[in-house]
This record gives C-alpha cells, sequence and structure tokens, in this order.
C-alpha cells in the first residue's frame, strides 16, 4: 500500500526509449519517467518529479534524476542520485565500487529545504524529527548508507549546518555541527547555533531509541551567551517566551536529559547571569528600584519549571537595593510558558524609598508581563499557610 503505478507507456526515439507513468508513494502522487539510452548503453536515468510534467506551479525546481549503472560484477547499481523531491534536494555519487545491491553508500549531500522531506524519511526518522519540532533549511554533507536494521533504515556521517533552519518550533539563524546517525541512535559533537536571539554551544548530544520508541535525549553540558528570549522568532507567531528586556549574559546547563516529545520529562542544573533593560528602553521604569537589574541565579528543572535555587550580586538599577531569595524552597520559579511566580526580599541602599518593616517582592504573571507587588511579614506568613501544592 506504500506504492502504486498506473499508466504506464512507451515513447522511443533517437535518444533511447523512455518508460513514462504516474505512482502514488504514501498516498502522494508522483510522475517518473525511465530513460534507457540507445544500443548497449551501460547507464539509464529515472527521473521522479512531484508535480506533472509541464507543471508551472510552485517553486520551480529540477527533478530528481537517479543514474542507473553496473557495479563492478556486471549488476545493476545507483550510480548518482541529483535534483529535488519533497523538499530534499540530493547531490549523491555512489561511494564505493565494492559496495553490495543495488543501493550501495553515498558520498554527498542532502538539504532539507521543507517540512515534505519527513514524508521519505524512516519512520524512525520521522519520529525524531517530529519530536524535535524540526523543519527546513539544513543541509547534511558526508556519508550515507544503510542502517544496520535494514530497508528503510538509513545511516549517516558527516556533517551537519542549517540556515535559517527551524528547531522546536522556532525559525534560527545558523548551526552547525558532527553528527552520526543510526536507526537507534544520533550523536551530535561539537554543536554550535548562532541567532539574533543569542549563541548556544554543546559539546555533545546523544539520542538513544529504546525499544519502545521512545528517544532519550542527553546532553551534558550546554553552554549559551548574549541569549535574549524575546528575539526568537516562532514559526506560529505566538508570543515569545519572555519579554525582550530579559537577556541572559552567559550562563550553563548541566546533564540535561529527557524523552523526546515529552516536556515535563525533561531536568537540568544550571546557572546564568542576567540583565533586563527598563520597559521603556530608555532608561525610565515606574518602581525599577524593585526590578532587578542584573544578577547570577542557579536553579533546577523539572516538571516543566525551572525553580531557582540562588540568587546572588543582585541590583536593582543603579545598584540602590539588593535582592535575595525570600525563605522557603520552591518560592520562586518560572515554568516552559514563561509564567512566573518569584518571592524575594529587598534590601534598601539608599533612604529615598523609606519602608517601615522589611518587606518581600511578590511576582506574578509572565516574563513579558511581570505583576509586581509587596508584601508585608504578615501577609507572607498568610500566604505560607494557604500555599497550593505547586508550589510547596
Amino acid at each position: 500500500d506504500q506504492l502504486s503505478l498506473k499508466g504506464a507507456h512507451f515513447v522511443t526515439s533517437s535518444s533511447g526509449v523512455n518508460v513514462v507513468a504516474e505512482c502514488h508513494y504514501k498516498n502522494h502522487p508522483l510522475w517518473l519517467s525511465l530513460n534507457q539510452g540507445p544500443g548497449r548503453s551501460n547507464e539509464s536515468h529515472l527521473f521522479i518529479n512531484d508535480r506533472p510534467p509541464g507543471s508551472s506551479g510552485g517553486t520551480p525546481s529540477e527533478p530528481l534524476c537517479i543514474t542507473l549503472g553496473k557495479g563492478a560484477s556486471g549488476a545493476p547499481v545507483i550510480a548518482a542520485i541529483n535534483g529535488t523531491l519533497f523538499g530534499l534536494r540530493a547531490h549523491l555519487q555512489r561511494y564505493s565500487e565494492a559496495a553490495q545491491g543495488l543501493i550501495p553508500s553515498f558520498k554527498g549531500s542532502l538539504e532539507l529545504l521543507n517540512t515534505d522531506a519527513v514524508e521519505l524519511m524512516p519512520e524512525e526518522m520521522k519520529t525524531l524529527l517530529a519530536q524535535a519540532g524540526i523543519g527546513g533549511g539544513y543541509q547534511f554533507f558526508g556519508l550515507f548508507s544503510k542502517g544496520a536494521t535494514g530497508a528503510g533504515s538509513l545511516a549517516f556521517n558527516g556533517t551537519v549546518t542549517g540556515k535559517n533552519f527551524t528547531l522546536a518550533g522556532y525559525k534560527l539563524g545558523e548551526l552547525s555541527a558532527s553528527l552520526q546517525l543510526g536507526a537507534n541512535h544520533l550523536h551530535l559533537r561539537s554543536l554550535s547555533i548562532i541567532d539574533q536571539a543569542g549563541r548556544v554551544s554543546i559539546e555533545s548530544v546523544t539520542c538513544k531509541r529504546e525499544a519502545s520508541g521512545r528517544w532519550v535525549i542527553d546532553a551534558p553540558l550546554i553552554k549559551v551567551a548574549a541569549l535574549q528570549l524575546g528575539l526568537l522568532r516562532s514559526l506560529d507567531n505566538r508570543p515569545p517566551p519572555s519579554g525582550q528586556s530579559f537577556t541572559i549574559t552567559k550562563g550553563e546547563i548541566l546533564h540535561l536529559n529527557g524523552i523526546g516529545g515529552d516536556r515535563a520529562s525533561f531536568t537540568c542544573r544550571g546557572n546564568f547571569d542576567f540583565v533586563t533593560l527598563p520597559s521603556d528602553g530608555r532608561g525610565k521604569s515606574a518602581g525599577s528600584s524593585l526590578v532587578p537589574a542584573s544578577g547570577s541565579l542557579s536553579f533546577i528543572m523539572r516538571d516543566r519549571r525551572c525553580i531557582i535555587e540562588k540568587l546572588t550580586k543582585t541590583f536593582s538599577r543603579g545598584k540602590k537595593a539588593q535582592f535575595f531569595l525570600a525563605s522557603g524552597k520552591g518560592h520562586s520559579w518560572v515554568d516552559f510558558d514563561g509564567k512566573i511566580h518569584f518571592m524575594l526580599r529587598m534590601k534598601q541602599r539608599n533612604l529615598v524609598l523609606k519602608l517601615a518593616e522589611p518587606f518581600t517582592i511578590h511576582v506574578t504573571g509572565t516574563l513579558s508581563k511581570p505583576s509586581i507587588g509587596l508584601l508585608s511579614p504578615e501577609a507572607l506568613k498568610s500566604m505560607g499557610r494557604h500555599k497550593t501544592r505547586a508550589e510547596r
């Protein structure tokens, strides 16, 4: 039920014999043309197009051309693959004369232009790509071969680059990494992402496929720099995960581990330094003495939340006030949707804002639209008696 063929007919000419047909692969229409050169030519060409002959719609592209030749034993073998099909652009040449079977190893490049190409992927790769939110904008260069699990599986060893690529629902700038890929594993090394929103570097990422089909993801160390979350470009135009005022100047994420497609399963530890710009971008912001302008923090991530464990060297603009975490665990956190709940103790460094007794700052809302309030010791005690289960 994967491939059906209809309307096949022969066309002869001085250039040889053409076999023309229409077929459907996984319910997608394709148009085939097989050209056998004249006489005893050792080469033939199979052209595959995802648009009917003469069609002018869509983005102009060359059809996929599979060049068929003869191997060392005289048996037919695919010698080269060039062209575009379903948003996948190939420039591949047979790698070894000694390769056995119709499909040998290939060396060259594959470009993933858009998500249409996912339909051509083996099932285990389709699952991994979907879980990672991977779309177009990638180029793979290296050695392609059949995977250890046989027909339909793919192995790759080489490099991957990206330009205006999609990942996890966002459009990002540039990517580079070394990649080893098998039917049940993926290993990325020296991964670098550079975008208008910031820079990310990862020494190693390992993905292993369990017998259940789930992919376990592990990254021992992730480094970020100049990361301004509000500048991330979402594919569906949803609001960014934080306002443009919040920037991670540098940071590390340690021992990230989880199941692909299950955000709640991911855990890690981390630390970073941050700065915030004034809300109007010109140095003036109402209540700015109540807002941390810079600082350092440590956190743990679990259950779709980053829980702040430690806050140091954190001051308001002009260092008029210093901030500390309120006592008690789990009071301060930010979740994967950008919702926040911070409980901060504030120590005044001048007498401009006079408080009769110590106060705690209670920040709720989202990173892009926080709501700030002051709590007296009595109100703080009352909140402690009525904490929700999620806050305990």
